[in-house]
């Protein structure tokens, strides 16, 4: 008996640590559509009618085309996208008064989504067709939702991060 109960804790524990990883996975995910549109629309001249924003955001990370930043990609030269992705992070908070290096994780957060709420609605709705993890027939958008909630409505995870 002891040791079916060990083994059903021990299935629980698996699941409920895989729930977890794909969840984290999730929010990943959000946050990479998240940010490409954000620096597309901001600093890479994201217009209505573009059927993607990956042009834009080659524009937003100084690269000629998105040909360029796929050839880098692929080369797989981190250091060199790492530092222009923080270029750009550091030219977006500058258009809303921070400093990158300096301003609290908080004010960054908060900025980022504030951004994000102010995206014209079509990049909204791509947004949320891309960020679609939840399974079919449900409306459930919850990492995406995660970003979009409001400043003092962050879950109390989050809460505990972020100074204010």
């Amino acid at each position: 008996m002891r040791k079916r109960t060990l083994h059903r804790v021990d299935v629980l524990e698996k699941a409920a640590r895989s729930r977890q990883l794909e969840q984290q996975s999730s929010l990943a995910t959000t946050f990479f559509f998240c940010r490409k549109v954000v620096l597309a629309h901001y600093l890479g001249g994201l217009e209505p009618d573009d059927e993607d924003p990956g042009e834009a955001e080659a524009r937003a990370l100084s690269y000629e085309t998105r040909n360029d930043y796929l050839e880098v990609l692929f080369k797989g030269e981190k250091s060199e996208i790492n530092n222009r992705f923080k270029n750009a992070a550091r030219r977006l908070f500058a258009q809303a008064g921070l400093d990158f290096d300096h301003s609290p994780p908080s004010a960054l957060f908060e900025s980022f989504v504030r951004l994000l709420h102010e995206l014209p609605p079509q990049w909204m709705n791509w947004l949320k067709e891309e960020c679609r993890i939840a399974p079919a027939g449900t409306e459930s958008n919850m990492p995406l939702e995660f970003f979009l909630s409001a400043a003092g409505d962050r879950p109390a995870a989050c809460r505990r991060r972020v100074k204010r």
